[in-house]
């Protein structure tokens, strides 16, 4: 995730598709719901200026308390993303990235930077805010673990840290001897994995939930897909009818569902957008059924289906395939 297009632009010149920005505004929580929809985890990277470090940490903490899985990355020598692409390549940056750190991680080691001696004072300011970063995690585990590493960094009392953070911040989890042993906590459901196609269409079915007959299981790619649109037909629609669809689902498929469900994206008309998707999706269908037949030479191919596949090809120009 990037700051503004000409990073974008030069990420996809150097094979890195999956770069994007909010064009220079500030990263809101819809920015964050859509690219819940397509992926789990981002990578922010934001120019090497104080101005880009300061929104590229505005921007984490909005991507984090929209459950995403944020780290930050640092551009090296103090240059735009665009910038060094074009002076180091794809490789170098690649290495940028995977050098990313987690929010309180690059926040810390951020304003530590910034505070020069680490006095007394300079920790108990620093504490306050990367704490008010932490507490706006929804992953209470993470919460945890953060503390404790803002705790060692810093050099502070684990326990006086976790007091000044309040009723947000977990408290430690140290038992008095002989105090019964809790018991152990299940691990948490991992969701299905779906296409970013099939994710489209079921955050979009949701909107319109009566729309779920006119879908064919072709329409989906993924059989956790196909299963979640199963539950939903078969369900009577009066009333609340999402916590009916999901006690129907399997926990990994419920996770997905979930997530869908409480998408705030809005759409002025969901029926026929759906329409609109589904049936771009099977002329794709339809077009790689004819590609072999059409492009294998033979010159007895039927002409009907000769047009057809120039007709598809003409409709679907510009679109990925």
């Amino acid at each position: 995730l990037m700051e503004g297009y000409m990073d974008v632009i030069a990420s996809h010149q150097h094979g890195l598709k999956t770069a994007c920005a909010p064009l220079g505004t500030a990263l809101t929580p819809e920015h964050s719901l859509l690219i819940k929809r397509y992926c789990d985890a981002v990578v922010i990277v934001f120019d090497a200026d104080n101005a880009g470090q300061n929104a590229a940490v505005r921007g984490a903490e909005t991507a984090l308390e929209s459950g995403l899985a944020t780290r930050v990355a640092s551009v090296p020598e103090g240059k735009d993303p665009d910038e060094f692409l074009h002076a180091k390549g794809l490789e170098a940056f690649a290495a940028a990235l995977d050098g990313a750190q987690d929010l309180v991680a690059f926040k810390t080691k951020l304003l530590i930077k910034r505070a020069g001696e680490l006095t007394p004072e300079a920790k108990s300011a620093i504490a306050k805010d990367v704490l008010s970063t932490i507490v706006r995690c929804p992953d209470e585990i993470l919460k945890d673990e953060w503390v404790r590493r803002l705790a060692t960094h810093l050099g502070l009392n684990e326990d006086s840290l976790r007091r000044s953070g309040g009723k947000s911040v977990p408290q430690s989890s140290r038992r008095p001897a002989n105090s019964p042993v809790a018991a152990p906590v299940a691990a948490p459901v991992k969701a299905a994995i779906l296409p970013p196609g099939d994710l489209q269409i079921l955050g979009v079915l949701f909107k319109t939930p009566a729309s779920a007959a006119d879908l064919t299981g072709a329409d989906l790619e993924s059989a956790s897909a196909r299963e979640i649109v199963s539950a939903l037909r078969s369900l009577p629609l009066e009333g609340k009818w999402a916590p009916r669809l999901l006690d129907a689902l399997q926990p990994a498929e419920r996770a997905v569902a979930s997530r869908l469900l409480n998408d705030e994206l809005g759409y002025e008309d969901p029926a026929a957008t759906l329409r609109t998707l589904t049936a771009k999706r099977r002329a794709q269908r339809r077009l790689k059924e004819l590609e072999p037949l059409v492009l294998s030479g033979n010159a007895q191919v039927d002409p009907g289906l000769r047009d057809e596949f120039q007709r598809l090809v003409a409709e679907l120009k510009g679109t990925k395939r």
